[in-house]
């Protein structure tokens, strides 16, 4: 496995896996801006999610555990977001291939 940085916002969904990767994600820090950061998946891009709430990442502050993340099949890319437009936070994954 191998830890990649990615730096979130509230602009559009950011592609934190390849196709058919599995692992854990987490946040490093507070959420600069407010609201939350969500993760979701989609085997056909992030077209499908425009609508799509997705399921939020542990607060950092709670001291929480990292979020598992499995891929569907072979084709499932997951994505991340702020809730809000005008938000970032760093998010770390962990992803392999299965």
């Amino acid at each position: 496995m191998a830890i990649t940085k990615y730096t979130i916002t509230g602009a559009t969904w950011t592609p934190i896996s390849s196709a058919g990767q599995s692992g854990t994600c987490w946040l490093n820090g507070l959420i600069s801006g407010g609201g939350k950061v969500v993760i979701n998946h989609s085997k056909t891009g992030t077209g499908a999610l425009l609508t799509a709430e997705g399921y939020p990442v542990a607060d950092p502050s709670k001291n929480e555990d990292a979020v598992q993340i499995v891929a569907d099949d072979l084709n499932d890319i997951f994505y991340a977001r702020c809730t809000d437009s005008l938000a970032s936070a760093i998010l770390f994954a962990d992803v392999r291939t299965v």
